[in-house]
């Protein structure tokens, strides 16, 4: 899924069925509610630039999520109800403070 728009495609809430979503270099600043995407278990939203994590991405059932190369600061609270995640990468982010 390619996008150049400042959100994440909305289209591909039709694909419920998604298990892996690769929105790597898309400029993207903020992400929709994916929520609806019951069955993804691996997210690349690496160099974009994003500043935050949203809650809503913490309820997906992930094993792998990918957000280095971007510009967020704080993690979200909700970060350990992804209790299947397997891999996370953060790196080169602007991470000073911790959990919000």
């Amino acid at each position: 899924v390619v996008s150049t728009q400042s959100t994440g495609p909305e289209e591909v809430l039709e694909c419920e069925a998604v298990e892996e979503l690769n929105c790597y270099y898309n400029m993207i600043r903020s992400i929709i509610d994916m929520s609806s995407l019951r069955f993804l278990c691996k997210l690349n939203l690496s160099r974009n630039q994003l500043t935050s994590i949203p809650s809503h991405l913490c309820s997906l059932p992930l094993e792998e999520l990918y957000l280095a190369n971007n510009k967020i600061h704080t993690l979200p609270a909700e970060i350990g109800n992804l209790t299947q995640l397997m891999d996370l990468d953060m790196s080169c982010n602007m991470l000073s403070s911790g959990i919000n």
